[in-house]
């Protein structure tokens, strides 16, 4: 929940305390705001996180494959990661848009509040927490001894429910339409025959240490890079570092998954000997589209896994 900033009247003698939290939590109106402009938000973070997720994994897919991966795959993961970036900045410059209109509303509400109840108010929270806390766990409150005189907190809050501007306001706010991000929805070609398994789940099952550090170092080098944002630096003076990384992970994984990709080529032939439908390899993520044909990465993976071969090809 959104906490509106603070306010305090100041006076010669305070005869109340209200909090803004503890507004909050007894104001309907308030709870109405967070609740109708959260649902926007909700859908649309869950979006990101899901766009965001496949993008990674598809990225992991092509980067294993190393030269076996379709160019035209290669530059669709290009556009859909620009894309994503776009779209993502815009949801949450209006997130922050939203949020400064919801506090900014509240925060004249109260004001207003205060000033018709003729009170003597100052900011105070009624309860602060006491003792070891817990993460997960609600911990033990107890009243604040610093807040004197009347707890103002309901009858401001049912000021700030009856005020027709605020309602007004809050309607505007949550009829607002909030920026969509796309999920693009292709099924593609698999590289190799129609029946096929999915790239970087059979390597996570398989190589799943070897796939962990090679991301770990990624992650790890990629410090340096939003330190340098969360300073303020320009962008732009670590854009060919931060592309050399990109490169020279993805030839790791491409080095690491090559023996591998060379053993079972043999194996694969040799069930399309004997009359099974030819087997190849999908890098599509199934959110964005997965791959045309017979999907069977679980039943195709554990037999790849059992071959000999395979196995000693694995890091």
């Amino acid at each position: 929940m959104w906490l509106f900033a603070l306010i305090s009247t100041a006076a010669a003698g305070p005869n109340g305390y209200y909090h803004p939290f503890d507004l909050g939590q007894e104001s309907e109106l308030f709870r109405e705001a967070s609740n109708g402009a959260l649902l926007g938000m909700e859908e649309q973070s869950r979006a990101a996180v899901l766009v965001s997720r496949s993008l990674t994994t598809y990225r992991q897919s092509l980067d294993l494959l190393g030269d076996r991966a379709p160019e035209a795959e290669r530059t669709r993961l290009g556009e859909i990661e620009k894309q994503y970036n776009r779209e993502f900045a815009k949801l949450q410059a209006f997130a922050d848009t939203v949020i400064e209109d919801v506090d900014g509303e509240f925060q004249a509400a109260v004001q207003r509040a205060v000033t018709a109840l003729g009170a003597t108010a100052v900011e105070c929270e009624k309860e602060i927490p006491v003792g070891p806390t817990v993460p997960g766990m609600r911990g033990r409150t107890e009243l604040n001894p610093d807040c004197k005189g009347d707890d103002l907190n309901s009858p401001l809050a049912k000021a700030i429910d009856a005020d027709a501007e605020l309602k007004v306001a809050v309607g505007e706010i949550t009829s607002m339409q909030w920026p969509k991000i796309t999920m693009p929805k292709e099924a593609l070609d698999p590289v190799g025959g129609p029946r096929h398994l999915d790239v970087r789940d059979f390597f996570f099952v398989g190589a799943r240490d070897a796939m962990k550090a090679i991301d770990r170092a990624d992650s790890d080098a990629r410090v340096v890079f939003e330190a340098a944002i969360e300073e303020g630096e320009d962008l732009n003076a670590h854009v060919a570092a931060s592309n050399k990384l990109t490169a020279d992970t993805a030839a790791r994984r491409a080095a690491m998954a090559a023996p591998v990709f060379a053993a079972a080529d043999g194996i694969l032939e040799k069930w399309t000997s004997k009359g099974e439908t030819s087997t190849g390899w999908c890098a599509n993520p199934v959110a964005f589209g997965g791959c045309k044909g017979e999907e069977d990465s679980k039943s195709l993976t554990d037999r790849l896994l059992e071959e000999k071969k395979v196995e000693k090809a694995l890091p």
